[in-house]
């Protein structure tokens, strides 16, 4: 696979679709021999009380993101693998904050069945519902995805990596589409 434009390479979606596990399969299987390094957005995102004017941190996680992605890029990595859930216009926030590094979005789901059963191992039945809810609005998201329920982690990340690959450094219009209000 040739260098990747743009640097990073974000998998977002709704809660337990299945961000985490397929960016961390891409970071250690698909990317393997590659100069790469991986971040879990998320975890750079907690922050309590959530600020009331970041839906989801967003700007928390754009910013920490970036300042991370540039760390990671001028030590050598050629693509930074991110996972996390993104708020509305969180992916603007992140080009913004990347500026010239460039980011590309790949949205991960999982059919409703599968993603209730995997909310209720996680969540109470109200958050798993909020949740649920979220994900039917992600599923009406023109964001390029890849679906989680019926793929081994290694089909759903070689899945991503393609969504990635195919994007090229001019960031063709829709690259970074916005979430799903």
């Amino acid at each position: 696979m040739p260098a990747a434009t743009p640097a990073v390479w974000w998998l977002t979606g709704p809660p337990c679709a299945g961000k985490s596990v397929t960016a961390w399969e891409v970071f250690t299987g698909v990317l393997a021999g590659r100069p790469r390094s991986h971040v879990d957005v998320d975890q750079l995102g907690m922050c309590y009380p959530e600020p009331r004017d970041d839906d989801a941190r967003s700007v928390l996680k754009a910013g920490s993101a970036a300042v991370v992605a540039r760390h990671h890029v001028a030590r050598g990595a050629e693509v930074v693998v991110v996972s996390g859930v993104l708020g509305r216009g969180g992916s603007d926030l992140v080009r913004e904050a990347l500026g010239d590094l460039g980011a590309a979005f790949c949205r991960v789901r999982a059919d409703e069945d599968v993603l209730l059963s995997r909310l209720r191992q996680r969540y109470d039945d109200t958050a798993a519902a909020r949740a649920l809810d979220d994900a039917l609005r992600w599923d009406t998201s023109d964001v390029p995805a890849v679906d989680t329920s019926a793929r081994s982690t290694r089909q759903a990340a070689e899945s991503a990596a393609e969504l990635f690959a195919a994007v090229r450094a001019d960031h063709a219009p829709g690259v970074a589409r916005r979430p799903p209000r």
